[in-house]
């Protein structure tokens, strides 16, 4: 049996749907099913790096923006696909990318 990734997380998203409320609660929970924050997110990164002997307190926030956005263009994904990704509302997103 082979899963997709894609699948999986949108049958995960509509199964949080409260229809009663019409809202969507947070697509990434912790174990108490509270929403992960990007202190969470970044905290937790910092730690995997250190516990595999990388300098964890060397990235930040701005390094998964930088990765993700450089990912995406390797990708072949267009300026509006990044911004949109990266929350930017300019293009000074293309600082971070390198082609």
């Amino acid at each position: 049996m082979t899963l997709c990734a894609v699948r999986l997380l949108l049958c995960q998203h509509t199964s949080q749907v409260d229809l009663r409320a019409e809202k969507i609660s947070p697509l990434f929970v912790d174990a108490n099913n509270k929403r992960i924050t990007q202190k969470w997110g970044i905290d937790r990164l910092r730690t995997v790096l250190d516990k595999v002997g990388l300098r964890g307190a060397d990235y930040c926030g701005i390094s998964l923006r930088r990765g993700g956005a450089q990912t995406l263009l390797r990708m072949r994904a267009n300026d509006t696909i990044i911004m949109g990704m990266g929350r930017w509302t300019s293009s000074c997103f293309n600082r971070y990318l390198q082609v």
